[in-house]
């Protein structure tokens, strides 16, 4: 059996694969906020998986999901602490994301000392993005001596929506992913040619709570009004479609507030206690907002690409709602020759893919 682990900002999800990589059993634990709360999940977590793992049916190997390997490629053995350090390098790149992975890593070594852990980067499908795509446009010499370069992110997410798709048809494909972290891709072949995410994972499209792309120049003026420290927080936690709408950013209460339909029936999409015009229009800027840098973004990937056969979507967003898909689709002469397609997540599957791969090799 393998054990894919994806541990995000606020979030530990899991899916346990058999045979054949078939889905034995799966679930998630949201909202998670401390180190506490990380453990718990995983006591929780490890506790399921000791129930379905026994001789004749032995957990073999555990992937874990890490947002930023720099240029480290997938799948990454995790076999000493060295190999854990040179992870950490990245800690300060992805600070949401990299650090709560890091310490299930860890904890997983210490409770189950025999299986082999490797790591799936979000980073590796863009490893070898082309120079034009790569290259930071600063002094040269200070780019490589500082590493500078385009990383891209979700590329777990973005090469399982190519395969999914181009099944040896060499098709041309921007892919979406939306959801509280968003991004896009132009595909050629199977392989990467462009991403809007860069160095960080807050570079490109708005997102939750990051501002995605921005002047420099008012990351410069934040950094001298009120030091490095607040100006992090406000890029990374008060900006985005929260920022703009003065919520916490969640795309299904923004939709709620503006009037949409929300595709969740989970969620309570009633209409909250008198809500002021106000807050109405804010969270319908936040959306058309979002929705405008979206589109600016699919119609300079699809010239990248010389004209792109699919569109596709994919993440909580990308997939879960079509009224996103349809207002960033509609009413847009130049996707209409676009074959458009909503492809469900899957990051767990496609990192047990990968591992499995690697281990036939």
């Amino acid at each position: 059996m393998i054990l894919a682990i994806n541990t995000g900002s606020s979030s530990l999800k899991f899916k346990l694969f058999g045979a054949g990589l078939r889905e034995i059993s799966s679930g998630c634990f949201d909202g998670l906020k401390s180190a506490r709360d990380y453990k718990n999940s995983f006591t929780a977590l490890s506790a399921g998986i000791k129930k379905f793992a026994n001789s004749e049916r032995p957990l073999q190997a555990i992937c874990h999901r890490v947002a930023h390997g720099g240029n480290l490629k997938s799948p990454y053995p995790i076999s000493d602490k060295q190999s854990i350090r040179k992870i950490e390098k990245f800690n300060n790149l992805a600070p949401l994301h990299n650090p709560p992975a890091i310490s299930v890593i860890k904890l997983f070594r210490k409770y189950f000392p025999r299986i082999k852990n490797s790591v799936v980067f979000d980073t590796s499908y863009f490893v070898d993005l082309p120079e034009l795509s790569r290259l930071m446009p600063i002094n040269r010499h200070i780019s490589a001596n500082l590493g500078y370069r385009k990383f891209g992110f979700h590329g777990i997410s973005h090469q399982y929506v190519a395969n999914q798709i181009d099944r040896s048809n060499h098709l041309k494909i921007i892919s979406v992913h939306l959801g509280a972290g968003c991004s896009i891709a132009a595909i050629k072949n199977g392989l990467p040619q462009e991403t809007s995410m860069s160095y960080t994972p807050m570079d490109g499209l708005i997102m939750q709570t990051r501002s995605g792309a921005i002047d420099p120049g008012i990351v410069l003026d934040l950094a001298k009004r009120y030091g490095l420290a607040k100006t992090e927080e406000i890029l990374q936690l008060r900006s985005g479609l929260a920022g703009i709408s003065g919520t916490d950013g969640d795309m299904k209460s923004l939709l709620r507030l503006a009037g949409y339909k929300v595709e969740d029936e989970k969620f309570d999409s009633a209409p909250p206690p008198d809500p002021s015009g106000d807050r109405k229009e804010m969270a319908k800027l936040a959306i058309d907002k979002y929705v405008y840098e979206i589109k600016k973004q699919i119609g300079a990937y699809n010239l990248i690409l010389n004209g792109a056969d699919v569109l596709a979507f994919t993440g909580k967003i990308g997939y879960n709602s079509s009224v996103i898909r349809d207002l960033i689709t509609k009413d847009v002469d130049s996707f209409r020759g676009l074959r458009i397609q909503a492809v469900a997540p899957n990051e767990e599957l496609a990192m047990a893919q990968e591992l499995e791969q690697e281990e036939i090799q």
